[in-house]
């Protein structure tokens, strides 16, 4: 055990707290019921910086006498994703003159490295215009 701990200490290693059951292992000695927290999950300060947001949760487990530990990697939080409006154009849009201008404004700034790109952004931008 010393030279676990040696090595921990050595590789700058901390216990990376997990979300759950605080105990991780549970069995029976002398009689009793013996409850302790075996089961780590050891990170550096490098890795943390990396991984800001991520997280350790000890599972429940009915298969075996240690708790799984699930680690979810993530480098930011993630946000629910906001569902992209769909944009309509609307008719009466063809009756007014500034519209008109919009569409020019937004068609010619369209560029791209092959004629599809360049389509999709000739696209996208008019859109972005007009719903300015």
């Amino acid at each position: 055990m010393d030279g676990f701990r040696e090595m921990v200490d050595f590789c700058s290693l901390f216990d990376f707290k997990a979300v759950g059951p605080m105990f991780t292992w549970s069995g029976i000695r002398w009689g009793e019921l013996v409850k302790v927290r075996l089961d780590r999950f050891l990170v550096s300060s490098e890795w943390l910086d990396c991984f800001p947001c991520s997280r350790a949760i000890n599972l429940k487990s009915n298969q075996s006498d240690h708790l799984p530990i699930l680690i979810e990697i993530r480098s930011s939080r993630s946000q629910k994703r906001r569902r992209k409006q769909r944009f309509h154009f609307e008719e009466c849009w063809l009756y007014e003159e500034e519209c008109r201008k919009m569409v020019e404004l937004g068609w010619s700034s369209g560029t791209g490295t092959n004629p599809f790109s360049t389509i999709c952004n000739k696209i996208a931008n008019t859109r972005d215009v007009l719903l300015e």
